[in-house]
């Protein structure tokens, strides 16, 4: 029985998944099986499979028949035979050494996952541009950080993806994955729910997966995304009750993110919302609305920037758009200059962190905030120094 099994979901993704399978199949730890989750994929994607299963006999071919990153998953789950599950996104890679780091780190402990950091990146202009992540803060000081993750719901603020661990299978079979359509965000309340549930979790310092950051198709810039997170959250939504207070208020905060997020995805992409996603924007609106009538959320949880769009959401999701692509006219007037550019931010609240999460998403290379709060100097904000 193999002591690891990768599930790696895919669709049409031709252009990346042989680096991907060249990274998993060449893993340091070789006791694992490789199970891919293929969709209907019709781009290539099904050949070059079939290439490297022919030629490992450790790589499992599962034909999905719905296009469901959730339902794919749940798929695999059930046949997986690994003592651990870790997942591989197929437009992304990793190191050699991932799963060997992490076997060793929760092997022979109590801890339901054990998770590390990423290097996320993009390509332009025939140059390779990357930034750090880190599942917890801890591991900015620390080699390695064993945590108690139902006590802290902090975590979920930077514990923020599946695939930077390793999990018990016992455990993450607790909690199935919705099966809506498409790929995004069936991640959000597993994540959730495995954060909250677990005993125990180990965090590392070390660098062991590979983000792709410049995949158009990727699911950041769907426009049906509004109705992939209510979806999630729909479903967290009977948990509550049996939460702790601080535990019901992260499941608002975050809410407010993701939806927040997803007009600055749309902003920075310049689409919009359609009618499709009418019914979402008010079951949203009225979960965040009575958050906010309640003190749930308070203006003091967000900055003045997030908070204003959360206000303007409120009264209407046309407004933020209006209001928001009104602020940014003078964003994409300056991205026409600044091709090929380095750039500097000149403060570091609210509207610069979000300039420089569009910059970035653009492929532009930001290289630094400047502030005059010399509180915030030396600090890291969204990934740039």
């Amino acid at each position: 029985m193999p002591k690891i099994s990768v599930l790696m979901p895919c669709l049409n993704v031709a252009e990346y998944i042989q680096q991907c399978l060249e990274s998993v199949v060449v893993q340091t730890f070789e006791d694992i099986e490789i199970l891919v989750i293929d969709a209907g994929s019709t781009d290539g994607t099904l050949e070059i499979i079939e290439q490297f299963a022919a030629r490992d006999n450790r790589i499992q071919l599962l034909h999905s028949t719905r296009k469901s990153y959730g339902y794919q998953l749940n798929l695999a789950l059930c046949q997986a035979k690994g003592e651990y599950i870790g997942i591989v996104e197929t437009d992304d890679y990793i190191e050699p050494d991932m799963f060997e780091t992490l076997y060793e780190a929760l092997a022979g402990t109590e801890a339901e996952f054990a998770k590390a950091g990423w290097i996320g990146f993009l390509h332009r202009n025939n140059v390779k541009w990357t930034y750090e992540g880190w599942p917890c803060p801890e591991v900015r000081i620390a080699e390695e950080a064993i945590l108690i993750p139902w006590k802290r719901p902090d975590l979920l603020m930077t514990d923020c993806y599946l695939w930077s661990g390793i999990y018990r299978k016992d455990y993450l079979r607790r909690y199935p994955f919705q099966e809506s359509a498409g790929a995004a965000f069936q991640d959000v309340g597993v994540l959730f729910q495995l954060i909250h549930g677990a005993r125990q979790g180990i965090y590392l310092k070390r660098s062991v997966y590979h983000y792709r950051n410049d995949n158009a198709a990727a699911s950041f810039y769907n426009r049906n995304g509004l109705n992939y997170v209510r979806a999630e959250y729909q479903a967290l939504e009977s948990l509550l009750p049996e939460m702790s207070e601080e535990w019901r208020r992260m499941y608002y905060w975050q809410l407010a993110g993701h939806v927040l997020g997803r007009f600055d995805a749309m902003a920075v992409s310049q689409k919009t919302f359609g009618e499709e996603s009418a019914d979402s924007i008010l079951w949203l609106q009225g979960r965040l609305r009575d958050a906010v009538q309640q003190g749930i959320l308070q203006a003091a949880d967000f900055d003045g920037e997030q908070w204003q769009k959360l206000q303007d959401f409120l009264q209407g999701a046309e407004i933020l758009s209006q209001n928001w692509q009104k602020k940014l006219t003078p964003l994409w007037d300056f991205l026409a200059k600044a091709y090929r550019q380095e750039i500097v931010i000149f403060g570091c609240a609210a509207m610069g962190q979000f300039i420089a999460k569009a910059l970035r998403m653009g492929n532009f290379e930001v290289c630094a905030f400047c502030d005059n709060d010399a509180q915030k100097q030396g600090d890291i904000l969204n990934k740039v120094p």
